[in-house]
């Protein structure tokens, strides 16, 4: 044999062909893509119930029985375009009512993205009129109570603007109808009725215990639910 036969089969002795590993395969784990949306349970709707009432038709019957006598009347007002009027029946809890201040919707100058006319809220002084000419034949025992707006640093200048237009409008109206009011601020009311640093549906819920046949039962009802209890706030400051 030769030397080359030789060296070919002592370098196969010395060095034998490895058996190379099998590589595992890796499971594919399908990840949901970032675009796929997440379903959610669907929230009960609180807000689908419309309010159907006729609100100038709701003061007119809150003031149908009242009593003969001495007994005030307490009226509180959450002013601003998505404010409320509550009224306390002096005789009467089943008789407990607030409605919204009527608005309307007014054109501006300005278009929307769609390029259709802006609109913005503003007082229905029409409606809001015949509200207090059934107000004033009650005048020698009604009380208005006006809740004081205060604007706060982070609001631009227009919503400053806004706000004090929206509550120095009443002070005269109120006078025009021969009408008396004092004023207070949030934090009195809310101290009063133990609802300070509270949210506006610990406002509603805290009004649908102390009457419990107001129109409150949505949450978008806080408004009203506010103008009862700053009514009710000066009902106990007068009683004190």
């Amino acid at each position: 044999m030769s030397d080359d036969w030789e060296s070919f089969f002592s370098d196969e002795a010395e060095h034998p062909e490895k058996k190379k590993p099998v590589a595992k395969k890796k499971r594919s784990i399908k990840r949901p893509s970032r675009s796929a949306k997440v379903k959610k349970k669907a929230r009960p709707r609180t807000e689908s119930v419309k309010d159907t009432r006729d609100h100038l038709q709701e003061v007119k019957w809150f003031f149908e029985d009242i009593e003969p006598g001495d007994t005030p009347i307490f009226i509180g007002i959450d002013p601003g375009s998505e404010g409320a009027i509550g009224l306390i029946h002096p005789n009467k809890a089943s008789r407990h009512t607030a409605v919204d201040i009527p608005t309307v919707q007014m054109e501006t100058s300005k278009k929307t993205k769609k390029g259709n006319k802006a609109k913005r809220t503003v007082y229905d002084i029409g409606q809001i009129w015949q509200y207090f000419e059934i107000i004033k034949e009650w005048r020698h025992r009604v009380v208005i109570c006006l809740e004081k707006t205060q604007s706060q640093p982070q609001d631009t200048p227009l919503t400053a603007y806004s706000m004090g237009a929206a509550y120095n409008m009443w002070p005269l109206f109120l006078h025009s109808h021969g009408l008396v009011m004092e004023d207070i601020i949030p934090s009195v009311w809310k101290r009063k009725m133990g609802l300070l640093k509270q949210d506006k549906e610990a406002s509603r819920l805290a009004a649908q215990k102390l009457f419990p046949m107001a129109p409150l039962s949505r949450k978008g009802d806080h408004n009203r639910a506010e103008a009862l209890l700053i009514a009710e706030a000066i009902r106990r400051r007068r009683s004190e």
